[in-house]
């Protein structure tokens, strides 16, 4: 008996996946978009039906689903991390443009001063 592809019916549906592929630098990013439950009375594992970005597609096993969300949430854990540090920096540059700003006035003003003497 075939199995037909799902789209309800399990929790990584709709989740977000991140795969490494070999001549690549960067994960290729997608979607889980339907599965197949196991089927044990043939022996047939559970597979995931994965959509990337780029429009490629592939069938997951559990072992290669697992492997693909946690590098998923790996990405995500450095995009935000990159982030903030991004953030940080921002701040430091506007902390230091102040700084300047307020030295500039204060030489100006300074300067008016002994002009006024």
């Amino acid at each position: 008996m075939i199995t037909l592809p799902q789209t309800t019916g399990h929790h990584w549906l709709e989740e977000k996946i991140a795969r490494m592929f070999d001549g690549f630098e960067t994960p290729s990013a997608g979607r889980v978009v339907s599965w197949v439950p196991a089927n044990p009375e043939n022996g047939d594992q559970a597979l995931w039906h994965v959509r990337h970005n780029d429009g490629d597609e592939e069938d997951l096993d559990e072992v290669e689903m697992k492997a693909a969300l946690r590098l998923h949430s790996k990405m995500v854990r450095k995009q935000k991390a990159d982030q903030l540090r991004a953030r940080e920096q921002q701040r430091q540059l506007e902390i230091i443009a102040q700084q300047r700003k307020l030295q500039q006035q204060q030489q100006q003003q300074h300067g008016k001063k002994r002009k006024a003497k």
